[in-house]
């Protein structure tokens, strides 16, 4: 006698597989959970990232940088504005810049990660203070 054939594995309709998935990554609050380091992602950052921002700034400035001439050295402060909603993120490659350029602070009003809420208008995240025609040459 000839060995029957093993029944078909049972599936799961795809519909109910989405949902259990969906429920054990962010919860029924629908917010995902922090990662071991917390909400800095610095530590994901390649060792080169302040090379990389360098670059960027020889890029737009390679000579003569003449919006400096025209504010020049005076000091100033300038506020960073969120003017849509949503998650903060790339900070770290702000802070570079500024830091890169020298003589700037930047204070950071919101945190990396922060989901910012803009629908009542735009949202002040960070200021940055120094040198006028440095400010300029990190805004851009």
């Amino acid at each position: 006698m000839a060995d029957a054939a093993p029944p078909p594995p049972q599936t799961t309709p795809k519909s109910a597989d989405k949902g259990p998935r969906r429920r054990a990554r962010g919860g029924k609050s629908g917010r995902r959970k922090k990662s071991a380091a917390g909400s800095d992602f610095r530590c994901a950052l390649p060792p080169y990232y302040r090379d990389t921002v360098a670059a960027w700034l020889r890029d737009d400035c390679p000579s003569l940088d003449v919006g400096g001439l025209v504010v020049g050295d005076a000091r100033t402060t300038a506020t960073l504005w969120c003017k849509s909603s949503g998650v903060l993120a790339g900070t770290p490659f702000f802070d570079a810049t500024f830091d890169a350029l020298g003589d700037c602070t930047v204070a950071w009003l919101r945190r990396e990660g922060e989901h910012v809420d803009a629908t009542g208008g735009k949202v002040a995240v960070a200021t940055v203070s120094g040198p006028a025609r440095k400010l300029l040459l990190g805004e851009r």
